[in-house]
C-alpha cells in the first residue's frame, strides 16, 4: 500500500511540478496507469519522460495504458470501463470529457485530474478540500481571477510596490 500511495504522490507532481524527490523503487512490481485523453499517445510522451527523472521506467517498473477518445463523451466512457478491466492503480485524465468520464467510471480509483473548471463540471464540490477520489489542476479557475486584481488593486491603493505589469488591465477590468 505505502508504494502506491509512493506511485500515485509521484504522479499527481509529475503535473503539478512540484519539486518531489523519491527514489526509485526496487524489487519487481509494475504498478499500471492509465491515461485518458483526446490525444492520450502525446499525454502519455510527456508524463513517462516526467515520471523517468523520479525513477518511474515505462517497460520496467511502470505500465501506462493510453486510451484516446478524441473529445467524444460515449468512447471516453467505454475507454475509462476499459482501463478498469485492466486493473490500473490510477487514471490521469486530460480535458472536461476525459476527467468527467474517468469520474463517472469509479469512486475507487484515484484520478489525477487536468481540466478547466472541476466544480463547474461536477468533479469536485469544491476547491480546498476534495472529498473523492479525484485530484489535479485547474486550467481555468475564473473565479479566483478576479479575486487576484482586486487584492492588487488594493495593494496598490496601500501604495505597496507591485510591479507596473502586473497592474497594466486591472483598470480596465474592474470599475
Amino acid at each position: 500500500m505505502t508504494n502506491r500511495r509512493r506511485f500515485i504522490r509521484v504522479l499527481s507532481s509529475a503535473f503539478i511540478a512540484a519539486p518531489v524527490v523519491l527514489l526509485a523503487q526496487t524489487g519487481s512490481t509494475v504498478h499500471r496507469s492509465g491515461v485518458l485523453a483526446a490525444d492520450a499517445d502525446s499525454t502519455a510522451k510527456y508524463l513517462s519522460s516526467s515520471l523517468r527523472n523520479r525513477g518511474w521506467i515505462d517497460g520496467a517498473n511502470l505500465a501506462i495504458e493510453k486510451r484516446s477518445g478524441g473529445g467524444n463523451a460515449e468512447v471516453l466512457q467505454a475507454l475509462a470501463s476499459e482501463l478498469l478491466q485492466l486493473n490500473v492503480e490510477v487514471i490521469v485524465s486530460f480535458g472536461a470529457a476525459a476527467s468527467l468520464a474517468a469520474k463517472n467510471a469509479t469512486s475507487r480509483i484515484p484520478i489525477t485530474s487536468t481540466s478547466g473548471d472541476p466544480i463547474r463540471l461536477g468533479l469536485v464540490t469544491e476547491l480546498s478540500r476534495t472529498t473523492g477520489n479525484i485530484t489535479g489542476v485547474s486550467t481555468m479557475a475564473l473565479q479566483h481571477a478576479a479575486k487576484r486584481v482586486i487584492n492588487l488593486k488594493a495593494a496598490r491603493a496601500l501604495r505597496l510596490t507591485i510591479p507596473e505589469s502586473l497592474l497594466v488591465r486591472a483598470n480596465e477590468v474592474i470599475h
